[in-house]
């Protein structure tokens, strides 16, 4: 069952396992990360200049980190 947060028409009921589906229809999972200030700022940067998501260069990196570690 899918409920509106205030201000948040993409996110589920608690209980749903932090999954959230966009309005592009994508599901993710939530996850907390915790980066070293200073590379938290220059990826917040990055993000701002080229207008993205932090979250789809967080997916974009562990998908190569994964698709180069030979035990995956």
């Amino acid at each position: 069952m899918n409920a509106q947060t205030p201000g948040r028409s993409d996110v589920r009921t608690p209980g749903a396992r932090s999954d959230v589906v966009r309005k592009d229809g994508r599901t993710l999972r939530r996850k907390t990360i915790y980066l070293p200030v200073p590379l938290a700022k220059r990826l917040e940067l990055y993000c701002t200049a080229k207008e993205i998501d932090i979250s789809e260069v967080i997916t974009q990196a562990v998908l190569e980190l994964l698709s180069n570690a030979s035990d995956a």
